[in-house]
């Protein structure tokens, strides 16, 4: 299946809020997963990297099954909620994907309905950014301290491509709201920035994604649906 059609039958998922569970992996060389998080957080965790270790794990404030904020429906969403000091922050959830075929190669393409809230007001003036961006790994994605850059840091290069079996890519810039009483939800895809990944023996993989931003304010983003393809390679 080529990206085309990819982009159709997603569009048609994500706008029709198909009946889809993340067990539906459909036949072939093609399967997808969907999550639109109704009846809670469908096995996603999320993490946080980038960060001083003095500030510790307190940086990140808030995971939950939510809401979309309150301009929006009452559509439920996986929320993940951080204070940014100015510094390089990756907020990232992740989850293992089961099922797909042992030791396979998998072309793996994404769209995602994410939902963006400022919580404290930020100097609009400053060329602060918010990238957005997902990867695959045969290994689990985990934070811990790494003592010479003085950081909590993502155990896969969330900097760059540097992934076990997988690799990470920038996706596009995200537009943070303009204020604190108008939230912002965007539709991000990946058609034409697909991902390569490899499943291990049992034909898992983890999947990740997350924005990675300097801007000095606490933001609060909400995953509200989320489809992805692998196409067997």
């Amino acid at each position: 299946m080529n990206l085309r059609i990819h982009h159709v039958m997603i569009v048609l998922v994500l706008g029709l809020c198909a009946c889809l569970t993340s067990d539906d992996f459909g036949q072939g060389n093609v399967r997808y997963s969907f999550f639109d998080f109704t009846d809670g957080l469908q096995n996603w965790s999320a993490g946080i990297a980038g960060h001083s270790i003095e500030e510790s794990q307190e940086n990140l404030l808030e995971v939950s099954h939510s809401s979309l904020p309150t301009l929006f429906n009452d559509s439920k969403a996986l929320k993940i909620r951080a204070k940014i000091d100015g510094e390089k922050i990756f907020m990232f959830i992740k989850r293992q994907v089961h099922g797909l075929d042992p030791n396979a190669n998998y072309q793996i393409v994404c769209e995602v309905r994410l939902g963006a809230e400022l919580l404290t007001e930020t100097d609009r003036n400053s060329n602060a950014e918010v990238l957005f961006k997902y990867g695959s790994s045969s290994l689990e994605p985990m934070v811990s301290a790494n003592v010479d850059e003085g950081i909590y840091a993502l155990n896969l290069n969330a900097m760059s491509r540097e992934v076990s079996g997988g690799e990470i890519k920038t996706v596009q810039k995200i537009n943070p709201p303009v204020s604190r009483q108008m939230p912002a939800v965007h539709t991000v895809n990946t058609f034409n920035i697909p991902l390569q990944g490899s499943t291990d023996a049992e034909g898992k993989l983890w999947i990740l994604m997350g924005t990675e931003s300097d801007l000095q304010s606490e933001l609060a983003f909400y995953y509200n649906a989320i489809v992805i393809y692998y196409t067997r390679m």
